[in-house]
């Protein structure tokens, strides 16, 4: 992922969590510039493990559930709208960040479920209902993509 893109993430990231205390759930509709650093960091974030994403976009990216995990991390629960296979699919993203700059320190990344399209992950419109709520709870998913990111 770029550097510009990851510190960009990274800053919005702090922003909102210096606004929460640990433990507690931040409203989504407080994250909008987190949900938009998050439809262009997701797929730079799988290009290199997984090389069937390249060219692939997301025209959005939907939470449900932004919850502070400690001063410097957070669990981000909810849902990408994918571009090139139109639908819905989950997305888990638990991070941490560096504390002496703007950079992801540490993460998990966990995208899509069993579905339809290129990538097969895509879930029908039809369940845009689906929005509002969380998706299963992330150990009831089948992900089928995984990145982490653990520190050296």
């Amino acid at each position: 992922m770029s550097q510009t893109l990851e510190s960009r993430l990274a800053a919005h990231l702090r922003e909102l969590l210096g606004q929460t205390q640990t433990g507690s759930e931040v409203s989504p509709g407080l994250s909008i510039s987190l949900q938009d650093d998050l439809t262009y960091c997701i797929p730079q974030l799988l290009r290199e493990p997984y090389p069937e994403w390249e060219g692939e976009y997301l025209d959005g990216t939907l939470l449900t559930s932004v919850r502070t995990l400690a001063a410097n991390a957070a669990e981000l629960y909810g849902w990408a709208i994918l571009l090139i296979d139109p639908g819905l699919t989950p997305v888990y993203f638990r991070l941490t960040l560096d504390p002496a700059q703007d950079a992801l320190h540490a993460y998990d990344l966990f995208v899509g479920d069993t579905g339809y399209g290129r990538l097969g992950i895509a879930r029908p419109f039809g369940t845009a209902h689906l929005i509002e709520t969380r998706p299963a709870p992330v150990e009831q998913i089948s992900w089928r993509y995984r990145v982490s990111r653990k520190p050296q």
